[in-house]
């Protein structure tokens, strides 16, 4: 199933039409077609893809990762066909709960409201995966701006950490948290 999102944000399903000068934002499954350009995308404000930056992951390892985790699902995020970001998520069958593992916008397409739409097609599609699920994500605690994007779709801190820096949030289906005991990290890296 391909979500598709104009990008005008409006409080109704997630499916609208595109629309004549509207760009169209789409997820779609990692292929050896936009797997070099989904792997070349960065945040580092450098533009030098690495493991170097501090809140995430590069997309070429996080890919390789994801290949070795059958759970996982890796989603490039595309603007009018070009990968702009990717994202990866994944259902744990232990404590039945969905985690958003990565989620990045290259830094060339930051603050222009891809990141919003990207998240609310990325959420709808794991709601989809799973319904009446909690999704769990892990961010820096440095990333404020990540912190409030999440905070914006509903996800609370949990006031759990992974490590030193990175602290978990959920955006709980029906209120309930799972106990600390119950998370069982899909991931030991960052989100955002």
């Amino acid at each position: 199933m391909v979500h598709t999102l104009s990008l005008v944000f409006r409080k109704r399903p997630f499916s609208a039409i595109k629309k004549p000068g509207f760009m169209t934002l789409t997820l779609q499954g990692v292929t050896k077609e936009n797997s070099q350009d989904t792997t070349s995308l960065t945040t580092n404000q450098d533009g030098i893809i690495s493991d170097e930056d501090p809140f995430i992951d590069s997309n070429r390892t996080m890919l390789d990762r994801a290949s070795r985790e059958p759970g996982w699902t890796p989603k490039a995020i595309m603007l009018e066909g070009q990968a702009i970001g990717l994202a990866i998520y994944g259902y744990i069958q232990t404590s039945h709960h969905l985690e958003l593992v990565h989620f990045m916008i290259d830094r060339h397409y930051q603050n222009h409201g891809h990141g919003r739409i990207a998240l609310a097609l990325i959420l709808q599609e794991m709601e989809d995966l799973a319904p009446h699920q909690s999704i769990y994500l892990t961010v820096h605690r440095d990333n404020t701006h990540a912190h409030h994007l999440y905070e914006s779709f509903g996800f609370v801190d949990t006031s759990m950490w992974v490590n030193a820096s990175e602290k978990l949030m959920v955006r709980p289906h029906d209120g309930i948290l799972l106990s600390q005991r119950a998370f069982v990290p899909l991931a030991t890296k960052r989100t955002a």
